[in-house]
């Protein structure tokens, strides 16, 4: 690539792994559990169905906040102690990727409509992100010359999902 050497793509690439451990095993629970009572909760009432959304998406916002915090302070000390000094970038990688983690939680939103056969409200957040991230990384990269803004940008993928569930 232009902007990334094989090197640095390694390093990235190391990084995603790390910094995306714990959401993707919150993913995997939210796939065996998550369709199926959504599913269940599709005749509750609209106060009912917000009760137990959010007492559901309660421990993956714990989790997800507490991870991506502890990522962002303590990726320096953690690759200094797991590699040596060249792989010392990484952190700079995990503590943008980390930002992923903030938005597992208000994901859930996506599958709890899905389930509910609200099938246009969950194309449109699937456009809104596609669009933020294009955009996005078109003028990261072509406009900004900047790689870590891209970075930046693909931690940050489901924001357009959480605005629009905010609206």
């Amino acid at each position: 690539g232009l902007m990334f050497t094989d090197a640095r793509f390694g390093l990235y690439y190391l990084a995603t792994q790390i910094s995306r451990a714990v959401e993707q095993l919150l993913r995997r629970f939210e796939n065996k559990i998550g369709i199926q009572l959504f599913t269940e909760m599709e005749n509750d009432t609209s106060e009912a169905f917000q009760k137990k959304y959010y007492r559901l998406r309660m421990p993956y916002d714990f989790v997800g906040l507490t991870t991506s915090g502890f990522l962002v302070a303590f990726a320096p000390v953690l690759i200094d102690i797991i590699y040596e000094d060249r792989y010392s970038e990484v952190s700079d990688f995990i503590q943008i990727l980390a930002f992923a983690t903030v938005f597992v939680g208000p994901g859930m939103i996506r599958q709890a409509f899905h389930a509910n056969r609200e099938f246009k409200l969950t194309t449109s957040m699937m456009l809104a992100r596609t669009v933020f991230l294009w955009s996005g990384l078109t003028f990261a990269i072509v406009g900004l010359d900047s790689v870590m803004i891209a970075i930046g940008l693909v931690a940050c993928q489901r924001l357009p999902e959480v605005l629009m569930m905010l609206y």
